[in-house]
């Protein structure tokens, strides 16, 4: 009988690529772009329908979000009842998003019922009637959420923040107010939904367990040339940001109790050479919960129960920030320790020992985002946004393995120097 050693751990192995299952692409009998992932053991399959219309493309404030969410909310012959009625007994989801740039409509069903949802998400797509009733409801709703988040620091920090650095006219930047929910139109919806959701301005992305049959039935549903609608009126939205000038703010909450603290910079997005290394750096310094911001703020200094720095891609450009809700009393230490850890990254080496652990954690990120069909869909989606291929995933693994202290240095002198940073607290009274 064979026995295992226990007395000796198992040989360390370094990542060195991932064999990532790729997205096969074709086209629906109306040029639709379809994007396939065959993945996964389950009987389940998600249709993911990518639109241009994040809020960018918005002509009036909350247009793109509402347009989104009300979707579903009845057609030409289905109220919403009827629709939520169906999606339950066919077991399937609806899920609605959007974000500064795209909405997206996504069904994931069991492929017992994929032809009957697939029918009812295509009446959903092509025949939606932003009905008064229900919009009033959900206008009602949606305030009601924004009085209760407006008076949260976290919203009042974040708000200053975009409109800062992104400018508050700019559609990157423009946040809605409250009068901006009382003067919003059914009318308004309908509008944006007919020149928006078209096959001209449509990618489809399916992932799981993929038959043939799914392929023609998306193509009965949706190969046609009946849901162009105003399509012809749509134009792509130039939304180039320009640097802003760093600046600092405080905004006042007479009764808060933690203080809301942002800092950060408009820089670039993925196709940009830069993007990735900068990203690795964003992490040692405060992507993960050993990073240098985390172990300052929490662990030695007890400011925070978190922060998390990010580098968020946009189609124009991007943004590096900085997010933390920190002890009121201490929100200005806290702002300096950032600034600090940000100028020890320009100014000094970095123990070998900490940049394994960084690209040991990086590297087993990448596997998680490629574990499972979901998050095969996810990631394609995030190259397929900016026009890129399977090898910007490849090259991490490369640019991993020569990331060094001077590439830090170089980055943050270059792209995170605390100089060039705006900084936004919200918090009581100083």
């Amino acid at each position: 009988m064979n026995t295992v050693d226990r007395t000796t751990p198992p040989e360390f192995k370094e990542i060195e690529n991932i064999d990532i299952i790729k997205a096969k692409s074709r086209k629906l009998s109306n040029n639709i772009p379809v994007y396939m992932i065959n993945a996964g053991n389950q009987d389940l399959v998600k249709v993911e329908f990518v639109f241009k219309a994040g809020r960018r493309f918005q002509n009036k404030p909350l247009e793109a979000t509402f347009t989104n969410q009300m979707i579903r909310e009845g057609t030409t012959t289905l109220n919403s009842h009827q629709i939520s009625e169906k999606l339950d007994y066919y077991g399937a989801q609806l899920q609605l998003t959007t974000d500064k740039d795209f909405a997206s409509v996504s069904l994931l069903t069991i492929n017992d019922f994929f032809k009957e949802s697939l029918k009812l998400v295509e009446d959903i797509l092509k025949n939606a009637v932003f009905p008064d009733e229900e919009f009033q409801v959900m206008q009602a709703s949606r305030k009601q959420e924004y009085l209760i988040n407006q008076e949260k620091v976290s919203y009042r920090s974040n708000k200053k923040f975009f409109e800062t650095i992104m400018g508050p006219e700019h559609p990157y930047g423009k946040m809605a107010s409250a009068a901006d929910f009382d003067n919003l139109k059914p009318k308004w919806l309908r509008d944006f939904y007919k020149k928006h959701y078209t096959s001209e301005n449509c990618n489809i992305i399916i992932g799981g367990k993929i038959k043939q049959e799914h392929i023609t039935l998306l193509d009965k549903r949706f190969g046609g040339h009946d849901w162009k609608k105003d399509a012809d009126k749509f134009r792509d939205v130039n939304a180039a940001l320009q640097m802003s000038t760093p600046q600092q703010h405080y905004i006042e909450k007479q009764d808060a109790v933690q203080s809301s603290l942002r800092i950060g910079k408009v820089l670039f997005n993925k196709i940009h050479p830069d993007y990735r290394n900068l990203q690795i750096l964003t992490t040692l310094l405060g992507g993960y919960f050993g990073s240098r911001l985390m172990t300052n703020l929490r662990e030695n200094k007890g400011y925070t129960y978190g922060v998390q720095c990010s580098l968020v891609p946009l189609i124009y450009d991007g943004y590096f920030i900085v997010a933390s809700q920190v002890s009121a009393e201490y929100s200005r230490q806290a702002a300096d320790e950032v600034y600090s850890e940000i100028k020890k990254l320009r100014t000094e080496s970095i123990p070998q020992e900490e940049l394994d652990l960084v690209k040991n954690y990086f590297r087993g990120e990448m596997l998680r985002m490629f574990d499972g069909v979901f998050s095969l869909m996810d990631s394609f989606m995030g190259i397929l946004e900016y026009g890129l291929d399977y090898d910007y995933y490849e090259e991490y693994f490369r640019l991993l393995q020569n990331f060094n202290s001077e590439t830090a240095n170089e980055l943050t002198e270059k792209y995170l120097h605390e100089d060039t940073l705006t900084e936004v607290i919200a918090g009581p009274p100083a």
